[in-house]
C-alpha cells in the first residue's frame, strides 16, 4: 500500500498550491473597441453634431453641449430645458439614453427634442459608448 506523505510534508505544498489560487490578474471590466467608438463618432457627427456639441468647454447649440452627459441627471445643466425633461427623474445611464435615443418622445413624453429616434440598435449602442468614454470613472 503506497505510503501519504505526512502532515508536515504535506503542509508546504498545500500554501503553496493556495498562494498559488490568488495569482491571476484582477479581472477588468471589458473595455469598448476602438471601432465601436469610431462608429459612435460617426454616427454622433452625422446625426447628432448638427443641435448638440461634444466637447469640454463648448457652448450649446440648439440642444446641449452633451461632453459629461452619462451620469448626470436629466435637465441639469446651464442650458433652457423643457419641463418635461427637467422633470423626468431620469439620470443619463447607459441603458437609459439607448432608450431615449431610440425614440425620444416615448421616454420623455413633452420633450423639446424634435429628433424621431435613431432607428439601429448597433449605431445606438456605438452613439452610448462614445458619449460614456469621457464619463467619470
Amino acid at each position: 500500500m503506497p505510503s501519504l506523505p505526512t502532515p508536515p510534508r504535506a503542509l508546504p505544498i498545500l500554501l503553496l498550491v493556495l498562494a498559488a489560487c490568488g495569482q491571476g490578474q484582477p479581472e477588468e471590466t471589458p473595455s469598448v473597441s476602438q471601432a465601436a467608438l469610431d462608429l459612435g463618432q460617426q454616427v454622433f457627427q452625422s446625426q447628432c453634431a448638427v443641435c448638440h456639441a461634444h466637447a469640454p468647454g463648448a457652448g450649446n447649440r440648439v440642444g446641449p453641449n452633451l461632453y459629461g452627459v452619462v451620469g448626470r441627471a436629466a435637465g441639469e445643466g446651464d442650458f433652457a430645458y423643457s419641463f418635461a425633461m427637467q422633470s423626468s427623474g431620469l439620470v443619463w445611464d447607459e441603458p437609459t439614453l439607448r432608450r431615449y435615443l431610440e425614440a425620444p418622445s416615448d421616454v420623455v413624453a413633452g420633450t423639446s427634442m424634435a429628433y424621431p429616434g435613431l432607428q439601429s440598435a448597433q449605431d445606438r449602442a456605438a452613439v452610448v459608448s462614445y458619449l460614456a468614454a469621457d464619463a467619470a470613472p
